[in-house]
């Protein structure tokens, strides 16, 4: 697990796009306690993958990078919740990889519709 949180791609971190979304989404707020930035430990929030990178790639082969670095993934946190998170039991990780993997066959299901509605037409 360390080899893959030290080789992690920078394909599954998140863009500054996806960062500001998610701040945004979020009001600018921690998802978990609920402080707002300015209030927050040195005024700072973080962005965290709710399906880490580096059990996303051991455990999910599924998940695309770009699911792994998506909206879908993120949730805003101050650095105590944060740190919390991180520490507590990562069977919060499979949970969210079927909430992924659901969001994923959504989009490929459309997809397919629209591939389908394009050939028709």
């Amino acid at each position: 697990m360390n080899e893959v949180r030290r080789n992690r791609p920078s394909t599954c971190e998140f863009t500054n796009e996806v960062k500001l979304e998610a701040l945004r989404k979020a009001d600018w707020c921690c998802e978990e306690c609920g402080i707002k930035k300015k209030d927050a430990v040195e005024g700072h929030l973080e962005i965290h993958h709710k399906v880490g990178i580096a059990v996303a790639l051991l455990n999910h082969p599924e998940l695309s990078h770009a699911m792994i670095a998506s909206i879908a993934n993120a949730v805003v946190l101050c650095i105590p919740c944060h740190h919390r998170m991180d520490s507590e039991d990562p069977k919060h990780h499979e949970e969210y990889a079927k909430e992924l993997r659901s969001i994923y066959v959504r989009h490929m299901q459309l997809e397919f519709a629209r591939d389908v509605d394009s050939f028709i037409l």
